[in-house]
């Protein structure tokens, strides 16, 4: 197996037998994880490219959120 790079995603099999991912920024700083698992990898794989592709979405906030930077 060859040394994981990060920033990475990294699929894995949760306690249930189905399939997660996380990404993580550095070795100690995971960033985000799957919000459900998946039957098939092929499902694991494709929710990772929905979030790859979401690189250009707008940033929204609630009006509660803005305030906090205040």
């Amino acid at each position: 197996m060859s040394k994981r790079v990060y920033p990475s995603f990294l699929i894995f099999v949760d306690d249930k037998g189905g399939f997660r991912w996380s990404f993580n920024e550095s070795v100690t700083r995971k960033v985000a994880v799957s919000a459900e698992s998946f039957a098939r990898i092929q499902e694991c794989e494709a929710d990772i490219e929905l979030m790859r592709r979401s690189r250009a979405a707008q940033l929204w906030a609630t009006d509660e959120a803005k305030a906090a930077r205040r």
